[in-house]
């Protein structure tokens, strides 16, 4: 049996269908890579767009909404998420932070 590994993760995408549109399409890809493999995958999200939250609850995520307005905010606030959902899931071996 794998190692349960949750991967965390913040975005924020003002325009995900425009300029924002290669890093939002990484940012499903990864979301989708990690649970292909198994993985949780925590988000916190400042897009202002629902869009990207729909999206991303959709490929099987769980997605967070930024609550302060700061990338160390968000990173701090992507930590804690992924802790509180180690302890609920109950068998997660390491939470992983990456960029999309």
């Amino acid at each position: 049996m794998l190692d349960k590994v949750i991967v965390s993760t913040t975005t924020c995408y003002k325009e995900p269908e425009g300029k924002d549109k290669v890093r939002f399409n990484l940012a499903c890809d990864l979301v989708v890579t990690a649970r292909n493999h198994g993985h949780m995958v925590v988000v916190v999200d400042g897009s202002p767009a629902p869009a990207v939250k729909e999206k991303l609850d959709g490929l099987g995520a769980w997605v967070f909404r930024q609550n302060e307005r700061s990338m160390g905010s968000s990173l701090r606030q992507a930590w804690k998420e992924a802790h509180n959902a180690a302890v609920f899931a109950g068998n997660i071996k390491a939470i992983l932070w990456t960029e999309p």
